[in-house]
C-alpha cells in the first residue's frame, strides 16, 4: 500500500509538472486505461501464467515477486482514488511557497502534501484493505510460504474450531477499519485549528 501510494504520487506529480505528460485532458485513455486492466480481467486468467513464468525463472515462492503482484493489484486502487483530488489541487499554492524561498521538496511536503493529507491517507487505507484481502495472488505467487490473515482464514474454514475462525474473521475486518478510521481522524486532529485547509 505504501509503495502504491508513492508510485501514484510520483505519476500524478509528473503529470502536474509536465503538461505534455498530462494527457488526462486530451486523451484520458492514453495511460489511465492501464490501471483498469487488473480490475477488469479476472485474477485466475493471468495469475497462472505469472506463476508458470516465475517457476521458469526459478523465483517462485519468494518475497519480491509476491510484493510485485500485490502492487499490481493495489496500485490501480491507490491511483484512481487519489487522482481526482490531486488533479484538483491549485498549483498556485505550491508556486507561492516556491516564491517564498522554499525548496521544491519543502514546498511539497509542507504545503501540497498537507493539503492533500486526507486524500493520501484514504488512498493508503484503500490500498491496505485491497492488499489484505488478496487470497489467490498470495497463494499462487507466494507458493503458500507467506501466511496472511486471508490465507489463514480460508485454511481454517475447513477446520472445526469456530472460535479461532471468528477471531481471524474479526481481525480481518478490524484492521482495515482501524486504518480507515485513522485516515479519517488523523487529519482532523492534526489540523483541528486550521479550518478549510483541505481540498
Amino acid at each position: 500500500a505504501a509503495l502504491g501510494l508513492i508510485l501514484s504520487v510520483l505519476i500524478l506529480e509528473l503529470e502536474a509538472r509536465q503538461p505534455t505528460f498530462a494527457c488526462h485532458r486530451a486523451n484520458p485513455l492514453r495511460y489511465v486505461a492501464l490501471f483498469y486492466l487488473p480490475l477488469l480481467i479476472p485474477d485466475i486468467a493471468y495469475l497462472f501464467g505469472i506463476q508458470v513464468s516465475l517457476i521458469y525463472l526459478n523465483v517462485d515462492g519468494q518475497y519480491w515477486p509476491l510484493l510485485w503482484v500485490h502492487l499490481m493489484f493495489v496500485l490501480p486502487y491507490c491511483f484512481l482514488s487519489l487522482a481526482p483530488y490531486y488533479r484538483r489541487f491549485d498549483q498556485r499554492y505550491w508556486q507561492l511557497a516556491m516564491l517564498l524561498s522554499a525548496s521544491p521538496w519543502r514546498s511539497f511536503f509542507q504545503i501540497k502534501a498537507m493539503m492533500l493529507l486526507p486524500a493520501l491517507l484514504s488512498s493508503f487505507a484503500l490500498g491496505f484493505t485491497v492488499s489484505m484481502t488478496l487470497y489467490l495472488p498470495t497463494l499462487f505467487i507466494g507458493g503458500g510460504r507467506f501466511p496472511t490473515l486471508a490465507t489463514e482464514l480460508v485454511a481454517l474454514v475447513a477446520g472445526a474450531d469456530r472460535r479461532l475462525i471468528a477471531v481471524y474473521a474479526l481481525l480481518l475486518q478490524a484492521m482495515p477499519l482501524v486504518v480507515f478510521f485513522t485516515a479519517l481522524g488523523l487529519p482532523r486532529y492534526l489540523f483541528r485549528h486550521r479550518k478549510g485547509i483541505f481540498l
